[in-house]
């Protein structure tokens, strides 16, 4: 009985090639999409999962409460892990984690700039799983000076030697030893330092004032705890640990973030997000139910044509069940076949999908039945789905009614279909509007004027050298190229200002105080970046008061504010007045001489927060550059020549500051990309669909198309009869798409201080864009029933 059941299903996808091909098609994009997001989410939840103890480790973060907001912070106070060992039995072990910024690392003639370099502590062993290939784990950290590698550090500066034993120079001064070479970390967990170097260098480096600082909030601090049933009692225990050690004027808390729940549901740290894994969760559901759509409604579209073959098979004594298990059948048959094609399809279109992710996605091994089993449910579970409908209503024909071709049409059978129908055009549509509005607030994103140049701009890191200590000469040399117009130094970026101290005011209540965000520039930063100045002056070589120095008595330097932060003080004549900068009971103040115009220094997720500009000359941590975009790669050359003259120690880098903006908004690019693909291919389905049932439309309705034209309707006319009730549908859907479309996009909007008003215009160019692709499906099929002969057409059957 199989066997003949496979032969029939294979005969009728022979038998019927066009309904077979738009079936099988729409079935295997559907399970592609469906495979593919499967596999971006099977990645964000599984974050952290090589960790054994990730359930029980706990990040630290920092509440401040201030009295209009309240900052939660990532980073904590560096005593404070050493403080809950000994003080909270609950805590069984810690780690610090202190980033150690762009480093230069050198072994013999490899010289390279590293990224991902930390400070930290023996404990990271012990709270996570990090397999190492060479050295001892117990003892790894424990030493001053001694570091430890990734597989693929080892390999770029050692080759195939053993790296234990040898030794690294780093930013030219630090010796540092190689204890053990761990395996690199897997893509999908934010703990994944190249180089751990021992907590215990830093406390040499930085002194005991930076160990005993319960002031400052400097580094990240994980701690392990077994027991997670009494987590309030707790945090509860830790926040009388702080309030023993720390006295600041700021309200401050402290709380417990756990470690597997940080990536996709921290507010904190800007990682993964569960809306987006639930929103490609829906999508990927979407499209298969509308590729499912298409199955079922072709088959219940073309079930008179089997009513004889239904209608044979009872007279010779099928039973209903056996035809239902012969149609289901069929549609397993055409959806696991669907399933096949789509996993050979995903394993092409992968590399693409990674590229737009930023995901290193794959297939995982056949050891992991649970994602194999769930595809392979989700096919069988589609074909029930998508021929539950046909298989019943076929099976329960009169044998009688059929014989004598009464069984005709039923009206439900006809309502179902246009239901379905509308509702996968109002999918479309609803794709369609949000891809429309996602590139329009994308495009907002990248136009908007931001206070400040940021095109022409070249960027040159400075990691060290000791020029820093005067720029001036370095700066001189610079500017005897002509197609230089500006340099500054400074410490942050106009366009990445997250730095802030804890200020009070002159003129503020007893106990006031905001974090102020901080960036220290020198003389020529406002001039470079062209930001502008509302009130007062710049800072001046001819105001020695103007440099920041906290040894100063008295005034300790002068400050330039943003509007945002005069209007937070209260200042009606900001000019002259002091800003006072917190630290427990120290207290230094600074002098405000000018106010700049607002500009935004963080992406335009966040509206523009109080802002202060200090004078600090030396040691920045970023050279400006305004170049003029002419003969670029002479002006870079003569910049290269410039640094190596004065600082051949530090590799030459350098970027233009518009291309980091890309990456500010590269998530908002990934999510474009993909709804547009999402969209293209939820329309191509449906269009596939109709296209088919277009094509039934035009041969039911043959004779009466050529009794129509042989009364003198005209190819117009026919055209018209036929597409306007397809027409009709999509407008139903439009009506149904709009309000959703609405809904889910202004509920995304929201996640920007400043963004796009959502206009009709979008509404309607979706619309008609979906009205024109779903005519033109149907035209085809419309002109080619409207051109038969009419003689022929009356002749047929």
């Amino acid at each position: 009985m199989l066997k003949n059941y496979i032969k029939i299903a294979l005969r009728n996808i022979y038998r019927q090639k066009t309904y077979s091909f738009i079936n099988i098609t729409s079935l295997t994009i559907g399970l592609t999409c469906f495979i593919l997001i499967m596999l971006y989410i099977r990645f964000e939840l599984n974050y952290e999962s090589q960790h054994e103890k990730a359930e029980q480790i706990y990040r630290v973060n920092v509440v401040q409460q201030h009295p209009n907001n309240v900052f939660r912070l990532s980073h904590s106070m560096v005593p404070l892990g050493e403080a809950l060992i000994a003080d909270v039995p609950e805590v069984k072990d810690f780690t610090r984690l202190q980033d150690a910024g762009k480093s230069l690392f050198k072994y013999q003639d490899n010289k390279y700039y590293e990224n991902n370099v930390k400070f930290a502590d023996q404990g990271i062993f012990n709270l996570f799983t990090i397999p190492i290939i060479q050295g001892d784990m117990a003892t790894a950290l424990t030493e001053k000076f001694s570091v430890v590698i990734t597989e693929s550090i080892a390999k770029k500066y050692f080759n195939d030697q053993n790296p234990v034993g040898k030794v690294l120079i780093m930013d030219n001064q630090l010796t540092l030893t190689v204890t053990a070479v761990i395996e690199d970390f897997a893509k999908n967990t934010h703990i994944d330092p190249d180089f751990m170097i021992s907590f215990n260098t830093l406390r040499d480096l930085a002194g005991e004032d930076f160990m005993n600082n319960w002031v400052t909030t400097r580094l990240i601090t994980y701690i392990l705890i077994t027991d997670t049933q009494n987590l309030a009692d707790i945090e509860q225990k830790i926040n009388q640990v702080m309030t023993a050690h720390s006295s600041t004027e700021v309200k401050r808390s402290l709380e417990l973030e756990q470690f597997s729940r940080i990536h996709l549901y921290s507010e904190i740290s800007d990682y993964g997000d569960i809306q987006y894994v639930y929103l490609f969760l829906a999508i990927g559901v979407l499209i298969l139910v509308i590729a499912a759509i298409n199955f079922m409604n072709l088959s219940t579209a073309r079930s008179a044509k089997r009513g004889n073959e239904v209608g044979l098979r009872k007279v010779v004594g099928a039973k209903r069940g056996q035809l239902i298990r012969q149609f289901l059948g069929e549609s397993i048959f055409m959806s696991v076949f669907a399933l096949i094609l789509a996993l050979f399809i995903v394993e092409l279109v992968l590399p693409l999908f990674r590229e737009i992710t930023g995901q290193e996605l794959g297939f995982p091994g056949f050891s992991d039945w649970q994602f194999y089993g769930l595809l392979l449910f989700i096919a069988f579970g589609l074909g029930l789905l998508s021929g539950s409908y046909p298989a019943f209503y076929l099976a329960a024909f009169s044998p009688l009614r059929i014989l004598k071709g009464k069984q005709g049409a039923v009206k439900n059978d006809v309502n179902l279909r246009k239901f379905l129908v509308v509702m996968q055009f109002s999918i479309a549509i609803a794709l369609i509007i949000s891809t429309l509005m996602i590139g329009k607030q994308l495009q907002f994103l990248q136009t908007k004027k931001l206070g400040f140049q940021k095109e022409q701009i070249l960027v040159v890191p400075a990691y060290g050298g000791d020029f820093l200590g005067d720029t001036e000469p370095f700066k001189f040399e610079l500017f005897k190229n002509p197609n230089i117009l500006g340099v500054c130094g400074s410490i942050l970026l106009p366009s990445r200002i997250g730095m802030y101290n804890n200020v009070t005011w002159e003129g503020a209540a007893e106990n006031e105080s905001i974090a102020l965000i901080q960036n220290k520039v020198d003389y020529d930063f406002l001039d470079t970046y062209e930001i502008e100045l509302v009130e007062g002056r710049n800072f001046s070589r001819d105001h020695s008061l103007d440099l920041a120095d906290y040894n100063r008595a008295n005034i300790n330097g002068a400050m330039i504010l943003n509007q945002t932060a005069v209007r937070k003080f209260g200042w009606d004549n900001p000019l002259g007045k002091m800003v006072i900068q917190t630290f427990g009971t120290k207290r230094y103040y600074f002098n405000v001489i000018g106010v700049v115009k607002d500009f935004h220094f963080v992406s335009l997720h966040h509206s523009i927060e109080p802002l202060s500009l200090f004078l600090r000359p030396d040691h920045p941590r970023y050279f400006s550059i305004k170049i003029v975009p002419v003969d670029i790669q002479n002006t870079i050359t003569h910049i290269r020549n410039t640094w190596n003259r004065f600082n051949s120690e530090y590799p030459f880098e350098y970027y233009f500051l518009d291309d980091t903006f890309k990456a500010t908004y590269q998530s908002e690019e990934n999510i474009l990309q993909l709804f547009g693909y999402f969209s293209l291919l939820s329309i191509f389905i449906s269009c596939l669909g109709l296209f088919g049932l277009a094509a039934f439309a035009a041969e039911k309705r043959v004779k009466e198309i050529g009794i129509r034209k042989t009364l003198g309707a005209s190819m117009l006319n026919i055209l018209l009869m036929l597409s306007k009730e397809f027409t009709k549908w999509i407008v139903i859907a439009n009506i149904i798409a709009w309000p959703l479309a609405y809904y889910f996009m202004n509920r995304w909007l929201q996640g920007f201080a400043y963004r796009i008003d959502i206009s009709l215009y979008t509404f309607v160019l979706a619309s008609l864009l979906t009205l024109l692709i779903a005519l033109l499906t149907v035209s085809y099929q419309s002109i080619r029933a409207a051109t038969i002969n009419p003689v022929d057409a009356i002749r047929y059957e």
